[in-house]
């Protein structure tokens, strides 16, 4: 009777509390404006996102997500395998109810470069839509790494998130 009531009780507590798996995985975060410089959100009817799996990437999890502030977008790249490759994500514009441009952003693996490598979240900052591909562009030495500021953006109800700041090396050519 007691292994029974004992086990009952382990069954209700795992029912009852909120508990979360830690998954591999990464984020990079940005926004992004049209070519008048308005914000693009879920709301926007003339554009189009779609997450872009590289060829030999199966059991990976790609996402792409408006953060709650509505001004941010949130991609994920996460899963057991494969988090060394870059994925992509396709942002069509729309005109008309057809395609009319594609922006293509190619996210590489978010590995940092610095003293103590681990795969981080990236906030790339602010792009404005172009035809055309976009890669995100890194920190070239480890002290440039180790000296990126933090960023507490696009909150999980479930967790801290915390994202290094690499917005400044976007504007490189």
């Amino acid at each position: 009777m007691k292994k029974c009531l004992f086990l009952t009780g382990i069954l209700l507590t795992l029912l009852t509390v909120n508990s979360f798996a830690q998954w591999p995985g990464y984020f990079y975060g940005f926004q992004l404006l049209d070519e008048n410089g308005k914000n693009i959100d879920s709301t926007n009817t003339g554009f189009k996102m779609k997450t872009v799996l590289c060829k030999e990437c199966d059991g990976l999890i790609l996402s792409i997500k408006e953060c709650d502030d509505k001004l941010t977008w949130r991609f994920y790249a996460g899963g057991n395998k494969n988090l060394e490759k870059t994925n992509g994500l396709e942002i069509d514009k729309i005109a008309d109810g057809e395609v009319s441009e594609t922006m293509t952003i190619e996210f590489p693996a978010s590995m940092t470069g610095g003293t103590n490598p681990y795969y981080a979240n990236l906030y790339i900052g602010t792009l404005k839509f172009r035809k055309g591909k976009y890669s995100v562009k890194f920190p070239k030495t480890a002290e440039e790494w180790d000296s990126l500021k933090e960023l507490k953006i696009c909150q999980l109800s479930y967790m801290d998130v915390t994202f290094l700041d690499i917005s400044e090396y976007q504007n490189e050519k």
